[in-house]
């Protein structure tokens, strides 16, 4: 992909971004880039996705510091076709900021593609083999010994978005530290 400059501001910076064609409704887009920014000593950078009759202000971010490569990495899907769409970069507090990407790439995944891959991850990254032997109090190995196993905890973090509505209802946090150790505040 080849980055485009979008928008000059008053002060004389630009939007980096990339023009994106005919992209199809169900699929799912994974893109990445490298950012290096000048101008602030870090500064959170957002990307959003324009598309002809919407915008999807935040498909990724990242904490970029000033000078260093950052690796931004997201993902959308439309629920409606576009032939034309906008990825842009920008600062998250509008301040004027130099933004330079590099190495970026856009991969579209089907909804089957997108599911095989996940189960991959799933079966190499997060499930682990085990040999369990079972035993009586002599040590003497006993065969066909039925077992069953439970969860007890997870070693990654596992979350959801959730609204400000949480704070002060005991009963919805309750429900969501049941199931989730990770959560990020919706917008």
């Amino acid at each position: 992909m080849r980055p485009a400059i979008f928008g000059e501001t008053a002060t004389g910076f630009y939007t980096p971004g990339f023009l994106l064609k005919n992209l199809t409704v169900g699929n799912f887009y994974c893109f990445s880039t490298w950012i290096k920014i000048q101008g602030a000593n870090s500064a959170l950078i957002r990307a959003s996705l324009k598309i002809e009759n919407r915008t999807y202000n935040c498909i990724g971010t990242v904490l970029a510091k000033n000078g260093c490569w950052s690796f931004l990495k997201g993902g959308f899907v439309l629920d409606s076709p576009s032939n034309l769409a906008l990825l842009l970069f920008q600062n998250s507090d509008d301040k004027d900021i130099d933004i330079t990407i590099d190495s970026s790439s856009l991969q579209p995944f089907t909804d089957q593609e997108w599911r095989f891959n996940q189960q991959f991850m799933i079966n190499t990254q997060r499930k682990r083999a085990v040999t369990i032997h079972v035993s009586d109090q002599q040590g003497n190995r006993l065969q066909g010994a039925a077992i069953t196993i439970n969860q007890v905890s997870k070693d990654f973090p596992f979350g959801s978005a959730i609204a400000h509505t949480i704070l002060g209802n005991l009963p919805y946090q309750n429900w969501f530290v049941e199931r989730f150790n990770a959560a990020v505040f919706e917008n």
